[in-house]
């Protein structure tokens, strides 16, 4: 039992003391520092996270070690306390910063906000009569509140491009938005976290783009190879994009064999050839992860061949070169667009990566079962392996297609880990960001047992299943009368996920075809 006391203890002092004055101090720096609040609540709010998850935690040992169900309530009040603490800690910051400070005699949030949760619990808790009319409602009311969600990330991401370097107007804007439309303190942090995520991005690409303005030197400074052709780079609202003239260069940053843990090899530049343009979710420099995108600009000037003022296009579909007027402009238009699809695509990773480990982390703590957790950790690894493994891995598998890489021999390449010795393991735990409030908790031994667990799922027997099936449906297709550069050409552009879909309707519609 004087575990549980001691618990208490750490609790009280961890909030009642320690974050109810950090509160009192962001309160008192007032409107006129905003962003410095920001940047500190969100600090705050991840420390203060890291404390609830020590105090339950500590409790969740603490019954381990003792039987009884004494213990068990007092360890569930335990961590009810803490959570509840927490949240009323994070509402106060969040209000703080978002300016809406409480009054006496008035309410703390305004009636119209809609809270999803705890509005769908009141519906469980009705009666058969009213609980279909209520449920309708409550969908409609969910729906048009993700939809807004959504619009509003979108006019978000929008006045970040449009105006990158004016953090206290845009925040101001969300600010206001975010109370306009009636957001939940929940919403709110979430939204106060991925503007803080963008602003310290966007500062560190204008710093280091500061520090070296010149083109191949900022290259050479961040790589640590001069390039061994022409380089442009364009810099965007959080992205330092590199348009690579030489392959070499290009392939450089797409194997991020700058890291230290690869050699840069010739197998890598056949891998980059297959892509025309690469975002890395690694960097050289601490705080630039995600910021770096890539152009192959070697490989788009070697599709379009320049015949007497028109360009010789390669055509997949009809297995030919086809003529296309002024290659320059064809070009330029594809490295613009490309440039902009990746710049946009960066943002939402960013926006979409914020809120994807938070409602992770939400939920590994809240829930009450393995299963559940399991759930949630299986939710979070998948999406890590569809960012930082799979479309690698995909440009490896058609190399080695290209190549005639025995099928076999590819699998055993790209499913070696690199304890074994693998040089295309994606998925190591250091190529894996985690942020700093699961690392926590996965470092917890029952936690870690379960990621454990959940990560061999996830990582080895989907990861590897995926990879054997896609190599095997590249074989087919070819099996079934298209060349290496048809199939390359009709999956390169496809994720690994959707290749047996569109592989098996490529070979029926041509049985169809053969049939009539």
């Amino acid at each position: 039992m004087s575990s549980c006391k001691n618990t208490k203890t750490a609790m009280n002092e961890s909030f009642e003391n320690k974050y109810v004055a950090e509160g009192v101090s962001l309160e008192n720096k007032g409107a006129g520092k905003e962003l410095i609040v920001l940047a500190e609540a969100d600090e705050t709010l991840q420390k203060a996270e890291i404390e609830a998850i020590e105090v339950i935690l500590a409790g969740r040992q603490a019954e381990e070690s003792a039987i009884g169900p004494k213990i068990h309530e007092k360890v569930s009040e335990i961590e009810g306390g803490a959570k509840t603490l927490l949240n009323s800690f994070k509402e106060k910051v969040t209000n703080i910063v978002f300016g809406q400070k409480e009054n006496e005699g008035q309410p703390k949030l305004p009636k119209e906000i809609f809270f999803p949760e705890e509005e769908l619990e009141r519906v469980k808790r009705m009666g058969l009569r009213g609980r279909k009319e209520a449920l309708g409602e409550w969908k409609e009311k969910y729906a048009k509140q993700k939809e807004t969600l959504a619009n509003f990330q979108e006019e978000m991401i929008g006045r970040i491009r449009q105006c990158p370097d004016m953090h206290l107007d845009n925040f101001r804007f969300i600010k206001e938005e975010a109370n306009r439309l009636g957001f939940t303190p929940e919403q709110k942090e979430n939204i106060l976290s991925i503007f803080n995520a963008y602003a310290r991005k966007h500062n560190e690409v204008a710093s280091i783009r500061r520090e070296h303005p010149n083109d191949s030197e900022l290259f050479e400074a961040l790589f640590k190879s001069a390039p061994k052709g022409k380089i442009e780079v364009v810099e965007g609202p959080m992205t330092l994009y590199f348009k690579c003239f030489n392959v070499k260069d290009y392939a450089l940053i797409y194997s991020q064999s700058f890291s230290g843990d690869k050699e840069f090899t010739e197998h890598d530049i056949n891998v980059a050839n297959m892509s025309q343009g690469c975002s890395i979710p690694t960097a050289p420099i601490k705080g630039l992860e995600g910021c770096i995108i890539a152009e192959n600009r070697f490989v788009m000037n070697k599709r379009f061949q320049s015949v007497e003022g028109f360009s010789k296009v390669y055509s997949p579909a009809r297995n030919e070169w086809i003529d296309e007027k002024i290659a320059n402009e064809n070009i330029l238009a594809t490295s613009e667009n490309t440039r902009i699809h990746e710049e946009q695509h960066a943002i939402k990773r960013l926006f979409f990566d914020r809120l994807l480990r938070r409602n992770t982390f939400k939920e590994l703590l809240s829930s009450k079962t393995d299963n559940e957790r399991e759930k949630w950790l299986a939710n979070y690894l998948r999406y890590t392996r569809q960012s930082a493994a799979e479309p690698r891995a995909k440009d490896e598998i058609l190399a080695f297609f290209k190549d005639g890489t025995n099928p076999t021999e590819t699998l055993k390449y790209l499913t070696e880990s690199k304890k074994e010795g693998g040089l295309y393991d994606y998925l190591d735990d250091d190529n894996i960001e985690w942020p700093s409030r699961l690392q926590y908790m996965l470092q917890v031994e029952n936690y870690k047992k379960l990621y454990d667990k959940t990560r061999n799922k996830i990582y080895t027997e989907e990861y590897h299943a995926l990879i054997e099936n896609s190599i095997h449906n590249a074989e087919f297709l070819e099996q079934n009368g298209r060349t290496k550069e048809q199939v390359i050409a009709l999956l390169i552009n496809e994720p690994l996920s959707k290749w047996a879909k569109v592989v098996g309707r490529l070979v029926a519609g041509k049985r169809i075809a053969k049939e009539k």
